[in-house]
C-alpha cells in the first residue's frame, strides 16, 4: 500500500494496516486492520520504520519512532 500527495509517494506500508494523517499531512499514526498480527516496515518521508502490530493496536509516529498509544484486543463476533 502508499500513501500520495501531490502526486508523489510520500509513504508505503503493508496491507492490513492504516496510516492516518492529520490536516497538515502529516503521518501521526499506524492502525492494525486485520485479526492476524503484521509485521513489516513503514516507510515516510524517506525513513523507515520497522514495526509488529496486532489488529486494533495503535501506533503513534513521535519523535522518529513507532510507540504503542492503544492495545485493544479484537472482539469477535459471538452468534447464539
Amino acid at each position: 500500500m502508499y500513501s500520495l500527495s501531490n502526486g508523489e509517494e510520500i509513504a508505503r506500508f503493508p496491507a492490513g494496516v492504516r496510516l492516518i494523517f492529520n490536516p497538515s499531512n502529516h503521518a501521526v499514526s499506524l492502525v492494525g486492520m486485520a485479526v492476524r498480527s503484521i509485521t513489516g516496515t513503514l516507510s515516510y518521508l524517506g525513513k523507515a520504520y520497522s514495526f509488529q502490530i496486532n489488529g486494533n493496536e495503535v501506533l503513534r509516529v513521535q519523535n522518529g519512532q513507532l510507540k504503542q498509544e492503544k492495545k485493544i484486543d479484537v472482539v469477535y463476533p459471538t452468534y447464539r
